[in-house]
């Protein structure tokens, strides 16, 4: 079971919901008309994380997808805020025991929060979650990620058909 975040508080009650978001991401046809207030992404993020944990904490989750995926993210990129809020889902994903998608076309999360992940014991899954056809199957980034993290066998996730 896959699960990740697709929309999240608006801070006033409602939510933003991020489908246009993924789509000009991945390349479709589609605007996403940036209806956040920027200087509020540390906010926002702060709302994801207590959703996560209650989705992991009572539903069945094997897997974190795109977990970085988020223009909140990429707003705060390189700043010891976002270090920080990733390393707290990096504890999430270890106390639940759910491992962290490496995403294909999203090419994310990237190589230092995947080392980071690594060294505390965080399974990896290898993902091509994709809008387009033209990208199923391609996993060229996570095998990359795998290679430059190091990452041995025994550290990615393996179905279990009994779980």
């Amino acid at each position: 079971m896959i699960a990740s975040v697709h929309e999240v508080s608006d801070l006033a009650g409602g939510s933003i919901h991020l489908g246009a978001y993924f789509g000009e991401r991945a390349g479709d046809d589609v605007v996403w008309e940036r209806n956040i207030d920027e200087s509020r992404s540390r906010e926002y993020l702060e709302t994801v994380l207590p959703v996560v944990e209650r989705t992991m904490s009572t539903q069945r989750m094997d897997i974190y997808g795109h977990c970085t995926v988020l223009p909140f993210c990429e707003i705060l990129a390189g700043t010891s805020y976002l270090e920080d809020w990733e390393n707290e889902l990096i504890s999430l994903c270890l106390k639940y025991n759910v491992a962290m998608e490496i995403s294909g076309p999203w090419k994310e999360p990237g190589l230092a929060m995947i080392r980071r992940a690594a060294k505390r014991g965080v399974k990896f899954s290898l993902g091509s979650d994709c809008h387009l056809l033209k990208d199923a199957c391609n996993i060229d980034y996570p095998i990359r990620m795998v290679e430059e993290a190091g990452l041995a066998e025994d550290q990615l996730w393996i179905p279990n058909p009994g779980k």
